[in-house]
């Protein structure tokens, strides 16, 4: 335990101006005591550790003193810190914390401006707890489950509103387009499938453990988790161009100044909503079924005010 005390220390000096015994010896639970033993071993170790008294006293780490960071460039490490910090708004604070001190462990005081400035100038925010804590939940369970090799079950919605029940051997966990993914074997259907964390509901986390199949069909990384895509031609006006941008794929400007648009979306029961969500300017040309279900849902809500 000492020795990881040690690094902590280091770590968090390189990363701090300076800091108090009274702060390190609170945060680490050890005496004062404990600590100037601390500081004394850093030392032998090579690394230099200045005291300052007073008030605004306490121990630092020499101004240009830096580990060796393999010949990382500072903008490379820019771009390092900031990938961390993405992955950092999806896995918590926690998770990322102290991989973020190691990393800006290797830069030396004097270019930590830089970093920082550098850093500050590109954000990655992929943060896909829009759902709130429940989800995260679930996410945190399911990890836990993959590590240990612990069976799960849990109630599923698919994207048709069907319910069903499933037992899943999980294998891996993925976040694509903001929304976390389960992979693993499915004993309901007896075939590698993939599910959506947002559909699941009343997940257990089984006693009974697993052996992992060999050779699964999928690798991870190949996972395959898009819905099929549907073509949709739409008549609009301009100003709902901006709101579609990611399902276009071709445009036409008609004579009345409208937008005849060539779109693609996920075969998806959400889509039909969306649609509908641009009222009466926006119609749908094809496909049949999409016409059809937007006509019934307009039905729908006109009965609502009848």
């Amino acid at each position: 335990m000492k020795l990881d005390r040690l690094l902590a220390i280091t770590m968090l000096l390189l990363n701090r101006k300076r800091v108090s015994g009274k702060e390190l010896a609170e945060r680490f639970e050890v005496s004062l005591r404990t600590v100037y033993r601390d500081m004394e071993a850093i030392n032998q170790a090579g690394i230099p550790i200045v005291s300052y008294d007073g008030a605004t006293g306490g121990y630092e780490i020499m101004e240009h003193y830096r580990l060796d960071r393999q010949f990382l460039s500072i903008g490379e490490l820019s771009s390092l810190v900031t990938s961390l910090k993405g992955i950092q708004s999806a896995l918590g604070e926690q998770e990322m914390g102290g991989l973020l001190e190691k990393v800006g462990a290797l830069v030396a005081r004097t270019e930590k401006q830089q970093t920082d400035a550098a850093s500050e100038n590109l954000l990655i925010d992929i943060n896909p707890w829009r759902n709130g804590n429940a989800e995260k939940q679930v996410f945190a369970d399911l990890r836990q489950a993959v590590k240990n090799n612990n069976l799960v079950r849990f109630g599923y919605i698919s994207s048709a509103g069907e319910e069903s029940e499933r037992i899943l051997e999980p294998m891996g966990l993925a976040l694509k387009w903001f929304s976390w993914y389960v992979y693993g074997y499915c004993r309901l259907r007896k075939d590698f499938r993939t599910f959506r964390l947002s559909r699941i509901n009343e997940l257990r986390i089984e006693l009974e453990t697993f052996e992992r199949r060999l050779n699964p069909p999928i690798p991870l990384e190949h996972w395959e988790l898009r819905s099929p895509k549907i073509p949709v031609l739409l008549q609009m006006p301009p100003a709902f161009r901006g709101r579609l941008e990611n399902h276009i794929r071709h445009i036409e400007t008609l004579e009345n100044g409208k937008l005849l648009v060539h779109a693609e979306f996920p075969d998806e029961s959400w889509v039909a909503n969306l649609l509908l969500s641009f009222g009466p300017e926006l119609k749908v040309l094809e496909p049949d079924p999409i016409r059809s279900r937007l006509r019934e849902l307009a039905l729908g809500v006109a009965a609502n005010y009848e």
